[in-house]
């Protein structure tokens, strides 16, 4: 399995431009639980191809990149959290 760390936002890019899964795990690092707290990190795996996204690094302004990208190809999520990711999610532009 390819294991990718992403910092920046040139490999985020060149990395949503290789990952085609139409279903995949999707899991959100935060601050914190509640109202104020903010995504630090994601990670997404297809069983092939896995990432790391670490937000700090990128750049908050890419998560709604990632959250763009992923929803085009996306037919099925499997996520460990989905009410919390999916709260986080809405606020950064997610429609479900």
């Amino acid at each position: 399995m390819e294991k990718v760390f992403i910092t920046t936002k040139e490999e985020l890019i060149e990395w949503l431009d290789a990952f085609k899964a139409e279903v995949f795990s999707f899991d959100l690092e935060t601050t914190g639980l509640g109202i104020g707290s903010k995504i630090t990190g994601a990670s997404m795996c297809d069983g092939k191809w896995a990432c790391y996204i670490d937000f700090l690094k990128v750049g908050e302004d890419y998560i709604q990149v990632l959250i763009k990208r992923v929803c085009e190809n996306c037919k099925g999520l499997i996520l460990h959290n989905a009410a919390f990711d999916l709260r986080f999610l809405v606020q950064y532009g997610m429609e479900l």
